[in-house]
């Protein structure tokens, strides 16, 4: 549904008559159900070259673009350049690495081994079935097929059963079958078990097929988990974003994920009521210890991770419906507890060890609190915090840590100003029957923070809509004329190769209200389409502070400098901020 190969142009490289790129086995990726092929984290693409002069060395020039993705997608582009003298044989670590991706690269069926026989379309049970004959010296227990019509698309695959001699395939309730029976197809058969693949061209045989509802009973795939791409780092100041992590570490407070966490710091706020001001210190500043200490973890992680030739993400976690389930499922038991449903006490000769001095509270306690609500920061994205992250990743360990330390520091901000004028808390009354009623408000906020979890969760099974809304080409001239002239523009800029930008086209912008109200009179839809390089575009991009899509801005009499919206749309982000433009 979305992406991008990656592209080489070897033209300026010297003696070489070809250059042949490999595809590793690749992944499937799905967001909210769209879906897409690509690589986690590190990939290798062998290349077979084949000199001009076999007797003479090789200048190799080759410009690469690939495309890196998180919840923003970036084409990177790189210049290579290797120098391979005339009698060279190999390096020890290439030949390392080539011994561990060659064999993921599917073999062109030799008749050796797992081998494809034929591929049939027949009606099975009332459900179009793609029948392909196999034979494989080792039983084949669990496999994956990929269909490749030759337009560059994949068929959909609802589920695949292994039918010695057949694997059978059920189609997508999209696939354009009616196009494809009596044609020849590309045919790759995984064997999940050994991760062994061999692909092949075979001719679809068969009969039209038949009408049949979507099939039931396919397996949903792994939500996508890509890495954040480097943004062009020469263009950017360590000093800047040092400033930019700490306002965006500072706004990540006012965050949802955040919320449930301020909740439970509010009460401790309260609780300190009639105690001592080195007290209340000493428990924010613990607190604040917390959430740096987590940060520097997460900073030492990261560098340890980059050093070994990884590459890491920001908050990919949040798009885990697993680690979702995990935060809705401890917002409810903290809401209960505070609600009162049930108490969690500890053994007492833990609690006394735990416990401090009275007046000061539990430290321990404050200082997880203070870890816990990094935990929560993670999945979430805020102005500035995206452009200093990736600053960051794409950076060093001096970087990265310089840019972490900054997040924490502004994330811990409202508990250092409580720990510099902490008599406020003192003045408040002790702790009595009032804090009850404190307790059961504050639970409303970890209660509303799970019904927001829940959307996003839902988000990931909406269901698919077709795309028929009126877009004009991107002029950027043309919106201060259309904004003088009382009109509201909407600005998208996207790419085919953008999975998150076709899921908010999709399941936000075709929406019933959303479309109502971009249809208007007065609203003027123009799109940017970034599929290829275009410098009008980046250049516009940039000058918004950004180097990636989607990105979405809003323009009108209200907002003639432009209301930009978060990477992953809302129905109500959209409508507010058409309203706020007019």
């Amino acid at each position: 549904d979305a992406g991008v190969p990656p592209q080489s142009d070897w033209k300026t490289s010297e003696n070489l008559k070809s250059a042949t790129m490999a595809y590793p086995l690749p992944t499937l990726y799905a967001l909210q159900g769209l879906e897409t092929y690509g690589y986690e984290g590190e990939v290798v693409f062998p290349f077979l070259i084949e000199k001009t002069n076999p007797a003479h060395g090789l200048k190799l020039k080759n410009h690469l673009q690939v495309l890196a993705c998180s919840d923003i997608c970036v084409p990177v582009m790189y210049d290579l350049a290797l120098d391979v003298p005339a009698g060279f044989t190999s390096a020890p670590e290439a030949t390392d690495l080539l011994k561990s991706w060659l064999p993921r690269v599917p073999k062109v069926d030799d008749g050796t081994g797992l081998t494809l026989q034929s591929a049939a379309l027949v009606s099975k049970d009332g459900a179009n079935v793609i029948q392909i004959g196999f034979s494989s010296p080792q039983p084949l227990t669990e496999a994956e097929v990929i269909m490749e019509p030759g337009d560059g698309s994949v068929l959909p695959v609802a589920s695949v059963r292994v039918v010695p001699p057949n694997v059978e395939v059920v189609p997508g309730h999209e696939a354009p079958l009616k196009d494809v029976a009596g044609k020849e197809l590309t045919f790759t058969l995984v064997d999940k078990t050994t991760r062994q693949a061999v692909e092949k061209k075979l001719l679809l045989t068969g009969t039209a097929p038949v009408e049949v509802l979507p099939a039931l009973g396919a397996t949903p795939p792994t939500p996508p988990e890509f890495t954040n791409p480097p943004p062009p780092k020469e263009v950017l100041d360590l000093g800047l974003m040092i400033l930019f992590a700490l306002i965006g570490g500072l706004i990540l407070n006012l965050m949802p994920c955040v919320l449930p966490v301020l909740a439970l710091k509010a009460l401790s706020f309260s609780s300190h009521g009639g105690g001592t001001p080195a007290g209340v210190r000493l428990s924010f500043l613990c607190t604040s210890a917390g959430i740096l200490f987590s940060f520097m973890v997460m900073a030492g992680g990261i560098a340890i991770v980059k050093q070994a030739g990884m590459s890491v993400g920001w908050g990919i976690q949040f798009q885990n419906p697993g680690f979702l389930l995990f935060l809705i499922a401890v917002l409810l038991l903290f809401a209960a507890n505070l609600w009162g449903f049930f108490e969690i006490t500890l053994p007492r000769a833990l609690a006394d060890r735990l416990s401090w001095t009275q007046g000061h509270g539990n430290l321990l306690k404050d200082f997880l609190s203070g870890a816990c609500a990094t935990l929560l920061a993670t999945p979430c994205s805020a102005p500035f915090l995206g452009a200093a992250v990736s600053f960051a990743l794409a950076g060093g360990a001096l970087e990265i840590f310089a840019i972490f330390i900054a997040l924490g520091v502004g994330l811990s901000a409202p508990f250092l100003i409580i720990a510099a004028f902490p008599r406020a808390a003192t003045l408040l009354p002790r702790p009595g029957n009032w804090m009850i009623g404190l307790k059961r408000v504050l639970s409303v906020f970890l209660l509303l923070t799970a019904v927001w979890i829940a959307w996003v969760l839902s988000m990931s099974f909406a269901m698919q809509m077709k795309t028929d809304t009126v877009w004009k080409d991107f002029n950027e001239t043309e919106i201060l004329s259309d904004v003088e002239s009382g009109k509201v523009v909407f600005v998208d800029v996207t790419a085919a190769w953008c999975l998150t930008c076709q899921a908010n086209a999709r399941f936000v912008l075709e929406r019933a209200e959303v479309k109502t109200a971009l249809s208007a009179p007065e609203v003027v839809l123009m799109k940017a389409d970034w599929t290829r390089p275009s410098e009008v575009i980046s250049s516009y991009l940039r000058r918004h502070g950004r180097y990636g899509i989607p990105f979405n801005i809003i323009y009108g009499p209200g907002a003639r400098e432009g209301l930009v919206l978060p990477e992953l749309l809302t129905p109500n982000t959209v409508l507010e901020a058409l309203k706020k433009a007019h």
